[in-house]
């Protein structure tokens, strides 16, 4: 056996013992950490009054979860002007967790939980990063608890530029290839294997550019350690080819499938990816001359299948005058549909922002995409 096959067999070996999710009926783990979850938590119940909101409203709490599983302190984001973190304290104060654990030890940690109330409602919905059953719902919030808690995740520091030729028919799936990519201590290129291959043309060029890739690697307490980052690489019609370095410059103007097209992930916990728009241009909406300007925030709850179909299931309660503007938007919603780690499509659940901004142009923000 050679050395540098040495070298990627005691890599691999490394990487899957470091970065594996524990068996089907297991908490979810990585990096040998594990987020704390709640205990059966109970129905909400307050004797405060529910804020008045003028629309509905979002916030992430972020809990201090001391080695016993009791909430010791709270703080919220900055994005809460309307009182909801702290007619929700009292309540996240009293849950019990199952501690997080590092290495085997229960340990103290920080876990973000984000807080949804609709205007007009009492009953906020809470979402945890490992729901009470162990279920990381689609990751996001999952891989959001590494780096509260002194766990830098691998990450893509810089990718060269590659040629394309997906169809641009956007009533097809777009084409793709999951690919694991390991690095060593100092994020440097050591192996990589493709997973799932939707796009086999271009492989073996993209298996190139991963040489001149720059990576940054995990770093979990303070020390850099030999990481697998999962690379999905997506070949959206809508994308100029041969592309640009990516990340591409911040601008305005950049394509939201520009930033999308190169994504990565830690491990395979949750989707691989979310519902993604086919509508070009992305993010807005031109109403017609039956509708009104107006100017307003709507916030819709969509339910998006495994074709990519939507439609709204709740959300805000706009004023009449709104009413037939919001489901013309969302009857124009086309998407990708979410896919996990196997390619399979998946039902997905999300929130909208609609923005009315007293022209004929509304804009769209999916609030699942970052």
């Amino acid at each position: 056996m050679t050395t540098r096959t040495s070298l990627t067999v005691g890599l691999l070996i490394v990487c899957l013992t470091l970065a594996s999710v524990a068996h089907s009926g297991d908490r979810p783990e990585l990096y040998r950490f594990a987020p704390p979850y709640p205990i059966l938590p109970p129905l909400f119940a307050t004797d405060q009054n529910a804020p008045i909101l003028p629309h509905e409203v979002l916030i992430t709490a972020h809990l201090q979860v001391d080695g016993q599983g009791r909430v010791s302190s709270l703080a919220s984001d900055s994005t809460d002007g309307f009182g909801l973190a702290a007619y929700v304290d009292g309540y996240l104060r009293g849950l019990a967790f199952h501690p997080a654990s590092f290495a085997g030890r229960e340990i103290a940690s920080i876990l973000p939980v984000e807080v949804r109330l609709r205007a007009g409602d009492r009953i906020p919905s809470f979402s945890f990063p490992v729901d009470s059953t162990g279920n990381a719902g689609d990751g996001r919030l999952y891989r959001a608890t590494f780096p509260l808690n002194d766990i830098a995740l691998p990450t893509v520091a810089r990718f060269p530029s590659y040629f394309g030729a997906p169809n641009v028919d956007t009533t097809a799936m777009y084409r793709y290839l999951l690919m694991a990519v390991d690095l060593d201590t100092a994020g440097r290129y050591v192996d990589a294997r493709t997973l799932i291959n939707a796009y086999p043309a271009f492989e073996a060029q993209i298996m190139a550019a991963l040489l001149w890739s720059e990576f940054a690697p995990a770093v979990v307490k303070g020390e850099a350690i030999p990481s697998t980052i999962y690379l999905l690489i997506s070949f959206f019609g809508a994308v100029a080819y041969p592309t640009t370095i990516w990340p591409p410059v911040a601008s305005d103007t950049v394509n939201l499938l520009e930033n999308l097209r190169i994504r990565t992930y830690p491990d395979r916990v949750g989707l691989m990816t979310p519902p993604l728009p086919k509508n070009h241009p992305h993010d807005t909406y031109g109403l017609g001359p039956d509708h009104p300007f107006w100017r307003d925030t709507v916030y819709v709850q969509v339910e998006i299948d495994n074709r990519g179909q939507a439609r709204m299931v709740g959300g805000d309660r706009p004023h009449a005058q709104l009413r037939s503007a919001v489901r013309d938007v969302v009857g124009s919603c086309d998407f990708y549909p979410a896919l996990d780690f196997e390619g399979r499509p998946q039902e997905y659940r999300g929130r909208v922002a609609l923005e009315f901004t007293g022209t004929p142009n509304v804009r769209i923000r999916y609030l699942w995409l970052p």
